[in-house]
């Protein structure tokens, strides 16, 4: 069963969640709301702060972001802002979401062996914040979803989306140095918190200290962590991001002000801007 809706805060406790189906939600005064998620959910906030409390955990999702809420977990969604909050949420049935795995990780001899008998996904390291930005196929399915008439392609590219951001945290969680698993699950999600803090505010004065006391980690251990994940240190990120904007600035204008950009995108000065230009060449 496929389903697309709007739902306002005096519709909210009428959605049903127990098939694949699109919820587009507008929240327009204060609302505390539990259920208990039947199937995964991808939350994506496009206006305001979407709140949510999973299984006790606060989660914020700001406009441009979106979080992964696995099967079986208590959601509880509130909102005290007087200001509208619209987001979008797309639920998976946790069939489908067996199905792909196993097309992905099955050969065709046991799909046909075992057409009932599907694998069971590894659950997923739900709970994060993603920013639509670094996944343009999820910014795409947004833009799909807000079509009237979908159809199960939808949601077999939402499952197939959802298992690949599995297995890139997967990976990355295995390339972290630590004895236990849920040590290394703990430490990338505060390299997360870094590196959105860090996408954040990267215009901004940020040292290693300060990031360092964003994660809760020497600075040593996440300049080395942080590099095993991302393949970069903290501040190198920095400066790519930095160098990035610089450059889609100098892009658009006939005769950039190197000074003013420099400033606009959070490097000290003008010589600093021109000394990465040239590494970069």
């Amino acid at each position: 069963m496929t389903a697309i809706q709007k739902v306002d805060s005096q519709l909210i406790n009428r959605a049903n969640r127990n098939c694949n189906q699109v919820i587009h939600s507008v929240i327009e005064k204060e609302l505390d709301h539990t259920v208990e998620s039947s199937g995964l959910s991808i939350k994506i906030a496009t206006q305001g702060i979407e709140t949510y409390v999973v299984d006790g955990k606060v989660i914020d999702v700001p406009a441009g972001y979106f979080t992964i809420v696995q099967e079986g977990r208590k959601v509880n969604f509130f909102s005290d802002s007087q200001k509208e909050i619209i987001g979008t949420c797309i639920y998976l049935e946790s069939d489908l979401i067996q199905e792909v795995w196993a097309m992905n990780h099955w050969s065709l001899s046991q799909q046909l062996d075992n057409p009932f008998q599907l694998p069971k996904a590894p659950d997923l390291l739900d709970g994060r914040l993603y920013a639509l930005e670094e996944f343009p196929s999820f910014q795409a399915l947004l833009q799909q979803s807000r079509f009237q008439h979908i159809d199960e392609t939808f949601f077999l590219n939402g499952a197939e989306q959802v298992l690949q951001i599995q297995e890139q945290n997967l990976n990355a969680v295995k390339n972290i140095t630590a004895a236990k698993e849920k040590t290394k699950k703990e430490l990338y999600q505060r390299l997360r918190t870094v590196y959105h803090f860090i996408v954040e505010n990267y215009r901004e004065d940020i040292s290693i200290d300060q990031l360092s006391k964003v994660a809760f980690l020497s600075k040593f251990h996440l300049i080395r962590t942080f590099s095993q994940v991302y393949g970069k240190s903290p501040i190198k990120l920095l400066h790519h991001l930095r160098m990035a904007h610089a450059e889609a600035l100098m892009a658009n204008q006939n005769k950039p002000d190197l000074g003013q950009i420099a400033e606009e995108v959070g490097f000290h000065s003008k010589r600093s801007l021109v000394r990465f230009l040239r590494l970069r060449n």
